[in-house]
């Protein structure tokens, strides 16, 4: 419970309307992001340079882990489906939270 309690004062709870783009292929992501309510669309670029949907996730889902575990580079696009509830907790936190419990990262 202590390692919740200090994620919990180190989280950002926002608001974000459909069609915002929380990271883009390629560019560098230092967050990480717990869906409340609403969703999210993740999209790559196919060799034509269309984009392909990989995955939609919903309330209770988690985004962004592997980017921050693979080094930083997103190698999706994240754009949120619907008007959505979003908590954002950053990299320096998440790291802090992996080495108080190495389990998460396994």
């Amino acid at each position: 419970h202590d390692i919740l309690n200090l994620l919990r004062h180190q989280m950002t709870t926002v608001c974000k309307r459909k069609g915002k783009v929380l990271a883009h292929e390629g560019e560098s992501v230092r967050a990480v992001f717990y869906v409340i309510a609403g969703g999210l669309i993740v999209t790559a670029r196919d060799p034509d340079g269309e984009d392909v949907i990989v995955a939609r996730l919903g309330p209770d889902t988690v985004c962004g882990t592997e980017t921050l575990l693979q080094g930083g580079k997103s190698l999706f696009t994240i754009t949120t489906e619907y008007d959505s509830l979003l908590t954002i907790l950053n990299a320096e936190a998440y790291e802090e939270y992996l080495r108080l419990d190495p389990s998460q990262s396994e």
